[in-house]
C-alpha cells in the first residue's frame, strides 16, 4: 500500500469515528467505484475522494453531511459555512434513534435551520421520502425551506440528486422524494406516504383543536411508513394554542426526558455561544467550553451543574448586557418564554415564585425507579424504603379514564412528613388496586386513602372488597344505594375538595408548616408550577395535571389517621408479598368470606365500622 492509499484509508477511518458512521472501514470500502473527484468542504479544505464512497458517507450520516457541506445565510453577514454548535452535533447523532423529537428551546438556537438542512439531506440522499414542513403561516413555512438553498446551491455535482421542481412551496427530486412547505390548516399533514413531519413553532398555531387535528391526520401514515416527527417551538403557555406542545413536553419530562421512541431536547439560552462581531455578548464562551469539555449533553449531572451556574444569571438579567437587551425587546412574559423557555401560566398561580424556589431547592432524584424487588413498575419512584415502626400513609388519585390523565400514588412517612415514594402511570383499575395493596403492605401496612369518584370506586373495591386478597387499613365511608350499604373511599365534591386543597396550600405556603415537609418529586413540583386560581378555586391550568398534588394532599389531610404502624412486609425478588419481617402476632387478624380483614378481635367494633350486621359474616382466625 503506497502513501496515497494509506492517506485515503486513514481519512475514511477518521470520518467513520468522528461522525459516528455506522459501518466498518471494510464495509465503506465496499462502495468504492474508482471514480475520483476533488471535493471542497465548507471550511475551504479540498480532498480527492472516491465519488461513490463520499456519496454514501453523506447518505449514512446527516451529521457528516451537514458538518462538511452545510451553508447558511446569516443576517447582516451573508452566506457562511454552517459551523455546528456542540448541542446541534449531539442532536444529529440522536435523531436517527427516535421516532419523535420534541424541542423545548430558547429563541435563536438554530433548530429550525438545523432541521431544514436535515430535511434536505433526507430528500437528496434517500429515495421515496415524503416530507411535510408545517409552520404558523405559509411565509414561515417557506422561510424554513429557504434555509436549505445555500447548501443545495453549493453542493458538489457528484453529491446532488437531480431536482425536478424547486421553489419555496415544494421540492421534488428525481429519486421520488418530495418535500412540501405549508401553513397550519385543516388540510395539513395528510400525505398518503408521509415519512417525516416537521411542525415548526407549533405552540403558536391558530388553536389547540387545529394542532391536534394535524397530528391525528398524520399519525396513521407515519405509523404505516415508520416515519418520524420533529416538534419545534418555544413555549406559549399551558392552555389554548400552546396546550398540545406543553402536554408533549410535560409527558416526556415525566418519563425522565425520553422513552424508547421519543426524546425531549431542551436548549437553553447559554448553550448558544457568542459570535465574534455580533453584539451585545453574553460573555460566557469560556465557561460554556468548560461544560462542553465535560460532555454536558450526555452527562445529566454536569448539565445540572451547568444550569445551577447559569440560572441565577438569568434571574438577575439586569446585570447581563445580552439578557437585558432581550428583556427590553421582548417584555417580561415573552422574555421568560422565548429566552428562558418557561411555560408562563395563564391565570394567577397558587404558589409564589418564592414557594416554588423553596420546593425546587429540595428536589432529589429517586434512589430506585420503575421497580420493586424484581417487579417492574413503570412510573414508580422511591426515595426511601420503609423503616420498621415508622408510620406511612398512601394517597391515591385515580385517572378519570381519559387518554391524558394519570393515576397517582403518593406515599408519605407520617412521623416526619417525608415523601418516600411516588407512582404515576396509566393502568387498569384492577392493576392499580393490586399495586396499592402491594405498596401498602411493603410500607408497614400503610393507611390508604383512595379518591373514589367515578372509576376510583373500582380501585377501592379491588383493595377493600377483593375476595381473596383484601386490605382493610383504608379510609372508608358508607355509601347506600338501593337499600344496600357498602363502603367506599374519599369522595370529592366542591366542599371536600376545597377543604383538602386549602390544607395542602397551607402546608406548602405557611413557613412553620412547610419547614416540616420533605418533598422530593420533580413531577409534583411541575404540577405546582401549573396550579392556578380559576373561577375562584385552585385547579390545574388548562392542559396541565394535578394528579400528584391531589394524592399528596390526601396524605397531608389524613395524616392523623395513620395512628399505628406495623413492621415492613417482606417483598420477594419478584416483588410479591411473602410475609412480615417481625414476630408480630397475627392471630387477631380476622377475615370474612367476602375478603374483609380487620385487626381487632372486637366484633362489635367491626360491626360499627362496616355498618352491617356481623351475622352476615363467617369469622375465622387468620
Amino acid at each position: 500500500m503506497n502513501e496515497q492509499e494509506k492517506k485515503f484509508i486513514n481519512s475514511i477511518k477518521e470520518k467513520i469515528q468522528k461522525y459516528h458512521i455506522p459501518l466498518t472501514t471494510k464495509q465503506v470500502l465496499g462502495f468504492y467505484s474508482g471514480s475520483f473527484s476533488q471535493t471542497k468542504y465548507n471550511n475551504g479544505r479540498t480532498e480527492l475522494v472516491d465519488a461513490s464512497i463520499e456519496w454514501h458517507l453523506c447518505r449514512l450520516s446527516s451529521f457528516y453531511f451537514i458538518s462538511k457541506y452545510g451553508w447558511i445565510e446569516f443576517p447582516g453577514v451573508g452566506i457562511i459555512p454552517y459551523n455546528l454548535y456542540y448541542f446541534q452535533k449531539e442532536v444529529l447523532k440522536n435523531t436517527k434513534h427516535f421516532k419523535k423529537m420534541v424541542f423545548l428551546k430558547s429563541r435563536q438556537a438554530g433548530i429550525s435551520t438545523l432541521y431544514s438542512l436535515y430535511a434536505f439531506w433526507k430528500g437528496n440522499f434517500h429515495e421515496g421520502e415524503n416530507i411535510d414542513v408545517i409552520s404558523i403561516k405559509q411565509k414561515k413555512a417557506q422561510a424554513f425551506t429557504k434555509k436549505m438553498f445555500p447548501t443545495m446551491n453549493r453542493l458538489p455535482s457528484f453529491l446532488k440528486t437531480e431536482v425536478v421542481k424547486k421553489n419555496t412551496f415544494e421540492i421534488e427530486w428525481a429519486n421520488s422524494s418530495y418535500m412540501l412547505s405549508e401553513s397550519a390548516s385543516d388540510k395539513a399533514g395528510r400525505g398518503d406516504s408521509l415519512s417525516l413531519l416537521i411542525m415548526d413553532e407549533l405552540a403558536f398555531y391558530r388553536s389547540d383543536t387545529l394542532t391536534r387535528g394535524i397530528v391525528s391526520a398524520a399519525q396513521p401514515t407515519l405509523t404505516r411508513t415508520g416515519g418520524s416527527q420533529v416538534l419545534i417551538s418555544t413555549p406559549n403557555g399551558t392552555s389554548g394554542s400552546g396546550s398540545y406542545y406543553y402536554e408533549q413536553v410535560e409527558q416526556l419530562r415525566l418519563a425522565g426526558g425520553e422513552t424508547e421512541t421519543e426524546k425531549l431536547i431542551e436548549v437553553d439560552w447559554f448553550e448558544v455561544p457568542d459570535i465574534k462581531g455580533i453584539k451585545p455578548y453574553k460573555g460566557y464562551n469560556e465557561k460554556l467550553n468548560e461544560y462542553i469539555e465535560k460532555n454536558y449533553y450526555r452527562n445529566p449531572e454536569v448539565r445540572k451543574e451547568m444550569q445551577d451556574y447559569f440560572n441565577p444569571i438569568f434571574e438577575n438579567w439586569k446585570q447581563n448586557e445580552w439578557l437585558k437587551k432581550q428583556h427590553d425587546d421582548l417584555g417580561d412574559v415573552l422574555f421568560k418564554q422565548e429566552i428562558g423557555h418557561n411555560f408562563v401560566i395563564s391565570g394567577d398561580q397558587v404558589f409564589t415564585d418564592e414557594t416554588l424556589e423553596d420546593v425546587k431547592s429540595n428536589l432529589k432524584d429517586p434512589v430506585d425507579t420503575n421497580k420493586l424487588g424484581k417487579s417492574r413498575i413503570n412510573g414508580f419512584w422511591v426515595w426511601k424504603h420503609p423503616i420498621p415502626k415508622q408510620r406511612y400513609l398512601i394517597g391515591v388519585d385515580v385517572s378519570s379514564g381519559t387518554g391524558n390523565d394519570f393515576s397517582t400514588i403518593e406515599i408519605m412517612n407520617v412521623d416526619n412528613y417525608e415523601q418516600v415514594a411516588e407512582y404515576k402511570g396509566q393502568v387498569a383499575t384492577k392493576t392499580l388496586g393490586k399495586l396499592v395493596k402491594k405498596l401498602a403492605r411493603y410500607y408497614n401496612e400503610a393507611y390508604v386513602v383512595i379518591e373514589s369518584n367515578s372509576i376510583g370506586e373500582a380501585v377501592f373495591n379491588e383493595v377493600y372488597y377483593s375476595d381473596n386478597d383484601s386490605y382493610s387499613n383504608v379510609f372508608r365511608t358508607k355509601k347506600s344505594k338501593n337499600g344496600i350499604v357498602r363502603m367506599t373511599g374519599w369522595e370529592t365534591n366542591v366542599k371536600t375538595r376545597q377543604i383538602m386543597l386549602n390544607n395542602l396550600i397551607d402546608w406548602l405556603t405557611v413557613e412553620e408548616m412547610f419547614e416540616q415537609l420533605k418533598i422530593y418529586s420533580k413531577r409534583l413540583y411541575q404540577e405546582m408550577i401549573t396550579f392556578v386560581w380559576r373561577n375562584g378555586r385552585a385547579d390545574h391550568a388548562e392542559g396541565a395535571h394535578d394528579d400528584s398534588l391531589i394524592a399528596f394532599g390526601l396524605c397531608l389531610y389524613f395524616r392523623n389517621k395513620a395512628d399505628s404502624a406495623g413492621e415492613s412486609f417482606l417483598i420477594s425478588e419478584d416483588g410479591d408479598f411473602v410475609g412480615t419481617d417481625s414476630k408480630k402476632d397475627l392471630d387477631d387478624v380476622k377475615l370474612n368470606k367476602n375478603g374483609f380483614d380487620f385487626t381487632s378481635s372486637d366484633e362489635d367494633e367491626f360491626e360499627d365500622e362496616m355498618g352491617l350486621s356481623k351475622e352476615n359474616y363467617e369469622w375465622i382466625i387468620g
